[in-house]
């Protein structure tokens, strides 16, 4: 293990150039560099939304995402993005609060900007999940790329304001 800053990678060379200058042969290469969601332009995701990545600062608000839903104080949930990411974790998440008492009248919404679900997935992958989410009762909103997020509604650049708690 050797905790540096990575300046350059030389592919055809396979070779890392660190930060410090040092060069590091290599044969196989996996980077883990984190990741944090796209939150684009939208005005008020840093003070109104719970972002998902990076996942340990998720997992501090989880907590007291499940307290709130067992009090019955959840009501809508919305997910922002139609990839595989946002489709499994509004998936997942819905599962996990559907077990918590007072959580049973939750109202589920996933945004996209994309004209469907998993645009980068075979057609037959797009039908299983959006039916999946149907079936779950996810109102899923395509073509709504959001604009801002507001203390209790998210707003689309077409001009949707969607409540949510």
């Amino acid at each position: 293990f050797i905790p540096a800053r990575l300046a350059g990678i030389d592919a055809a060379g396979r070779t890392l150039a660190l930060h410090d200058g040092t060069r590091l042969p290599y044969d196989v290469l996996s980077l883990d560099i984190g990741s944090t969601p796209a939150t684009g332009r939208a005005l008020g995701v840093a003070e109104h939304a719970l972002a998902v990545k990076p996942i340990p600062v998720f997992l501090e608000s989880w907590g007291r995402l499940l307290e709130r839903a067992e009090r019955g104080g959840l009501r809508r949930v919305a997910m922002v993005g139609g990839g595989a990411a946002g489709v499994e974790v509004l998936l997942s998440v819905r599962h996990r609060l559907l077990q918590a008492k007072g959580a049973d009248a939750i109202e589920w919404h996933l945004l996209t900007d994309a004209a469907e679900l998993l645009p980068a997935h075979p057609e037959r992958v797009r039908r299983i999940f959006a039916a999946a989410c149907a079936d779950r009762g996810v109102v899923v909103h395509t073509r709504a790329p959001v604009a801002a997020v507001q203390a209790d509604a998210i707003v689309t650049a077409g001009g949707l304001r969607l409540p949510v708690d």
